[in-house]
């Protein structure tokens, strides 16, 4: 979804003849207030490079998506690259 966004809005931005990954790049880093309708409105930055600050994981079993952790707080111990 976010990614599909992304590079709508580079297409947007440079034309389809210019389209590469730097302009995916800096599109996906402005997308504002993005609702995929399954968490809240999410923003990204050159900052915080995620769109949620929320994860869960699941597995797939027999077929299904079965939750195996509860939602969780993404944790921020590294430095983010400059």
């Amino acid at each position: 979804m976010v990614i599909v966004e992304a590079i709508r809005l580079a297409i947007e931005k440079v034309g389809i003849d210019h389209l590469n990954g730097a302009a995916v790049r800096d599109a996906l880093v402005n997308i504002k207030d993005f609702d995929t309708g399954l968490l809240p409105p999410g923003s990204m930055s050159e900052d915080k490079p995620w769109l949620s600050d929320y994860f869960a994981m699941y597995q797939v079993q027999q077929g299904t998506l079965v939750p195996v952790s509860e939602w969780m707080q993404v944790p921020v111990s590294y430095p983010l690259p400059e």
